[in-house]
This record gives C-alpha cells, structure tokens and sequence, in this order.
C-alpha cells in the first residue's frame, strides 16, 4: 500500500479547495488561508473565529467549539477564503447562542473533565490524542440539539482527535470496497 504524507486529508483538502476556488472566482481575486497554518505561522487565521465572524456558526469560546445551526458541531472547517468582491446580505451576521441553560451545565462539566485530563499530558496535543474519547463525548453532547445523523461517524471521530493515519487508510479502503467516494 502507498505510504501517506504527513497530513493526507490536510493535503486533499487543499487541493480540492484550490481548484473549486480557481473554478469559481475566475476574474476575480482570490485569498486562501487553510486550517491546517499552526498558529504563529505566516497566513494563519483562526477559522473559528472567521466562521463566527462570517455568520456560519457560534462560537462558544469558553468550549471551544463552533456550532452551526444546522449540524451543530459537526462540521470540519478546512479554509476561509476572502474575494475581492461585494459581500453578500447575510455575510458578517454574528449566530446568537444556541445552548440552553441546562445543557451548558452539563457541556462545562465535560469541558472541565476534558481539561484535567489534558493536563496530566505533558503536552497538550497528546492530552487530547490520548482521551479522546471525553473530547468526543463532549462534542456528542453538545451536538444532542442538532441534526440527528450529522455526527462523525466512528473512524472520521477518531482520525479528527487522533490523526492517526492507519484510521484513515482503513476508511479508504471500506469506501473503496463499498464503492464509494474515493474508489
């Protein structure tokens, strides 16, 4: 089987962005700025805050979650892209907070069980790596409010956490098995 780069969905994902914005705003100038910049690094943007900014989801910043109004959190921001040209009427509208009280209760307990298990880590990343099913958890119950059957599926939960790239090469070969995308 062909190895895997570094970040292979990060690699998809740019090149199928770059080619839909090329298609899509041809006269018109483009700037693309991809999830996968790590902060500090020139051209990074915080695609949290630009989906909130933008008016496609909540941002709750004390869960660190973006929630759509539709799929709540289960959605992947992958770039923004910002064109030279007018703004449509809805662009900039900021979502008003969908959680209900009872809930937040609830998600802030999981946010801070998510936490003390981040800082047993040494490092934060590895924190989340390594439990990331309360990550997952908390997610799911933030999602509990929206769209039923938006959730990741299993794999794609565990490969967003985890990156681990033999989650990934699974999920390829089922959807080729299965003829779907990819195949």
């Amino acid at each position: 089987m062909e190895a895997l780069a570094e970040a292979p969905l990060d690699d998809y994902a740019r090149e199928v962005i770059l080619r839909a914005v090329a298609q899509a705003c041809q006269g018109c100038r483009a700037d693309v700025r991809f999830s996968c910049t790590r902060p500090g690094a020139e051209g990074f943007v915080d695609l949290l805050r630009a989906a909130n900014c933008a008016g496609l989801a909540y941002l709750d910043n004390d869960l660190h979650l973006c929630l759509h109004p539709t799929f709540g959190p289960w959605i992947g921001l992958r770039a923004v892209v910002v064109l030279d040209a007018p703004a449509g009427p809805d662009v900039g509208r900021p979502l008003s907070d969908p959680i209900p009280a009872k809930l937040r209760m609830q998600l802030q307990a999981a946010m801070a069980e998510a936490m003390e298990e981040v800082h047993k880590q040494a490092e934060a990343r590895e924190g989340v790596r390594s439990n990331w099913e309360v990550w997952a958890a908390m997610r799911r119950l933030a999602g509990s409010m929206f769209a039923p059957g938006a959730e990741y599926c299993p794999g794609q939960m565990a490969y967003h956490y985890t990156s681990d790239k033999g989650l990934l090469r699974e999920a390829v070969r089922q959807a080729a098995e299965a003829g779907g995308p990819g195949a």
